[in-house]
């Protein structure tokens, strides 16, 4: 317990360095850092995000977006949550992840978080429920089309 303490301690310490916030060292990039973590891990780190989203900072301010749950909006806007299971029933997992990422495209997810990083200043995007919204959405694909 006390090793993934010591990572969520250097991520806080990380992410609200002047150079992380200034994009210094960067090449001009937009500063990104991952986390992985063993799921067995999750209720800590869920409670340590809930924590950092929560205290106030004038050097930044944590935007938590769960992709999951953006994934989930998605389908019940389109209205086919309840369609789902009886869909892989009939056409089979292939055909249902096809179909769901059609309709989830990445675009959709931009709309959903409805984040503007160059207009809200100072703020920095968690994006949290990756390895939920996998394999209908993957990280790398949400953080290209930004």
């Amino acid at each position: 317990m006390a090793d993934i303490m010591n990572e969520l301690d250097k991520i806080e310490e990380r992410i609200s360095g002047a150079n992380f916030l200034a994009n210094k060292g960067l090449s001009n990039e937009v500063g990104i850092h991952v986390f992985r973590y063993d799921p067995r891990h999750e209720l800590v780190v869920r409670d340590f995000i809930r924590r950092l989203s929560g205290e106030p900072s004038d050097a930044c301010r944590i935007i938590e977006r769960d992709l999951y749950s953006i994934f989930m909006s998605i389908l019940a806007g389109k209205r086919i949550t309840n369609a789902v299971s009886g869909l892989e029933k009939k056409r089979g997992r292939d055909y249902l992840l096809t179909h769901l990422q059609n309709i989830a495209k990445p675009q959709a997810f931009l709309e959903k978080m409805d984040y503007g990083p160059h207009e809200r200043g100072n703020g920095i995007l968690l994006l949290t429920g990756v390895g939920k919204a996998y394999p209908f959405m993957r990280s790398h694909i949400i953080l290209n089309a930004m």
